[in-house]
């Protein structure tokens, strides 16, 4: 059981840093002043975000299979609630992983004439990597709450099959 708590605190340990780089790359993305215009033409520069952006995606991928291997290969019981906890952990990361891509691909280089889709140069919303930082948590959240509710049931199913054959073995001497 020791390594799938390791496998579930570097999961944790990913999911931190990913929120991490996604509010930093809020306050490292490009801004409207960024945009150069040369008649209709423009281009934006590569921001320090989209390296950050990226960090976040790669972070929050490996922390999503990870603990999915763990759910997979840990032989925890899992019940209804746990179920809706990690659909909706599932939900938050496609989500944030949305957020992370474009608002990452719109941080990189947009050269004059090509921007970034359709010709036009897009600058990203406010709070769109505060986003999905906060995405993020809450895909933290849910699964930790799903792993220590499962932990605490498959306790508490060790300590009463243990009481079971403690009476099982009282009762067999018993007869003896």
């Amino acid at each position: 059981m020791e390594k799938w708590a390791m496998a579930s605190v570097a999961a944790a340990a990913l999911d931190l840093a990913a929120s991490s780089c996604s509010v930093a790359a809020e306050f490292k993305k490009a801004k409207m002043n960024d945009m150069k215009l040369d008649g209709k033409f423009c281009s934006l520069p590569r921001t320090p975000a989209f390296v950050l952006g990226l960090a976040a995606l790669i972070c929050i991928s490996v922390s999503q299979m990870l603990r999915a291997f763990v759910w997979m290969l840990g032989g925890f019981s899992i019940n209804k609630c746990q179920t809706i906890m990690i659909v909706f952990s599932w939900i938050c990361f496609i989500l944030a992983m949305i957020l992370l891509a474009t608002g990452s691909s719109m941080n990189n280089w947009q050269r004059y004439g090509q921007g970034w889709m359709d010709g036009n140069c897009y600058v990203i919303r406010t709070g769109e990597y505060l986003g999905a930082a906060a995405l993020i948590v809450v895909n933290l959240v849910m699964n930790l709450s799903s792993m220590c509710s499962s932990t605490r049931q498959s306790i508490q199913t060790q300590c009463c099959s243990g009481e079971d054959d403690e009476k099982v073995d009282e009762q067999k001497q018993g007869e003896v």
